[in-house]
Parts: structure tokens; C-alpha cells; sequence
């Protein structure tokens, strides 16, 4: 298992602010580091990544370039916490800075 899916795995099943109903319907965020700095420079409203990031994660299917379901339960990441998947030059959002 990579470090970024036991963490998570870890959170979800031992903190108790952070419960699996919760992160399955929006109120957690996992993401790389792109997609932390995407969601702070838009204000919250756009949490995305670009394909080659996703792909690092071992949860990122790079024939349908979609998140993989069945890698998602085998890590018992839930997938709607993952950022939406943008191509690189794609549009990711707006920011006046104020999320720093």
C-alpha cells in the first residue's frame, strides 16, 4: 500500500472527526500537493489535478483516465474525495489570492 492511501485509510478509520460517511459525500479532500494549492488559490471551489499527477497515486486508471473503483475499495479510498482529473493545459480554475 503507497503512503498516501494508508494515511488516509488511517484517518478514516481512527480519527474521529473525520468519519467514512464524511468523506464519502464531499466533506474530505485528498489529494497531491497540486491539488491543495489549486483548492486554496480558488477559495474552495475547484479541487482538481492534472492526469500526471493522478497517475502517481496508484488509484488513477491510465487506459480509461479515470479513477479506478476497484483500486479505490482495494486501498478503502473513497473515491469521491479524489480530485476531479484535468488535462495539464486545461482550465483549473480562478484565483484572486485571497486563499493565501
Amino acid at each position: 500500500m503507497a503512503l498516501e492511501e494508508d494515511v488516509v485509510n488511517k484517518l478514516i478509520e481512527n480519527d474521529y472527526h473525520i468519519s467514512f460517511a464524511e468523506s464519502c459525500t464531499g466533506g474530505l479532500c485528498c489529494g497531491t500537493i497540486d491539488s491543495w494549492l489549486v483548492y486554496r488559490l480558488t477559495g474552495g471551489k475547484e479541487f482538481r489535478t492534472d492526469y500526471s499527477n493522478a497517475s502517481r497515486t496508484q488509484l488513477f486508471n491510465i487506459l480509461t483516465l479515470k479513477w479506478d473503483e476497484e483500486l479505490c475499495r482495494g486501498f478503502k479510498v473513497p473515491s469521491q474525495c479524489l480530485p476531479e482529473v484535468t488535462d495539464s493545459n486545461g482550465f483549473f480554475g480562478e484565483t484572486d489570492f485571497d486563499g493565501f
